[in-house]
């Protein structure tokens, strides 16, 4: 079992500039450093097995193995001022969501990401709305760094959609729409040879 750790936050957040004084690291653990600011992990990492194959032909396929890391939002700024009024805002509970995260192994990691909730003191206005997670990926509900990895898979002339899909541990329709515009194939236009990327929109 591994934990995930954010590393790159202003110092003063923590005790000994580097680690969330508590996230307890138990022997054979390890920390690894995500490369993605905005979050801390709150807790142990959780592991299970998902059985995927109960509307499969193939009932002897292994189940999926899932890490899940609790996470919170760090947001160095927090809203004050109702984006539609302009009045004061004031919270509303916790919010919770799941991001996928890169693949640890053979397992599909998952963050379940604690964020705050806002709703505006507007009688009249009443919007309310979550904390924007930082590192996820705006159209998809994976990280920045999934979706990179994703289409770097998909840049290969060899990897199909299917192959991605279980590489990255994600579902197939979500490798589908962040490959969309991508060429998966060889082609040439005007002399210049494309593999694997998104094309300007005057060649689409």
């Amino acid at each position: 079992m591994s934990n995930y750790t954010q590393l790159k936050f202003p110092d003063q957040l923590f005790e000994d500039n580097n680690v969330a004084p508590h996230v307890e690291v138990k022997p054979g653990e390890i920390k690894i450093n995500t490369g993605m600011n905005g979050f801390v992990q709150t807790g142990d990492s959780v592991e299970s097995f998902r059985d995927f194959n109960k509307n499969k032909k193939d009932q002897n396929e292994p189940k999926m193995k899932m890490i899940r890391f609790p996470v919170k939002v760090l947001n160095p700024e927090k809203p004050v001022f109702c984006p539609e009024c302009g009045a004061f805002l004031k919270k509303d509970g916790i919010a919770h969501s799941d991001v996928f995260h890169l693949p640890y192994g053979h397992a599909r990691t998952v963050l379940d990401v604690e964020r705050q909730r806002y709703e505006c003191t507007n009688p009249n206005c009443r919007v309310s709305f979550s904390e924007e997670i930082p590192f996820k990926d705006p159209k998809h509900k994976v990280t920045k760094a999934l979706r990179t990895y994703i289409e770097d898979l998909l840049s290969e002339p060899v990897i199909t959609l299917k192959m991605t899909s279980k590489i990255a541990h994600v579902h197939k329709n979500i490798v589908k729409e962040i490959g969309t515009g991508q060429i998966l194939y060889h082609c040439h236009f005007h002399g210049a040879h494309y593999v694997g990327i998104s094309l300007p929109d005057q060649i689409l």
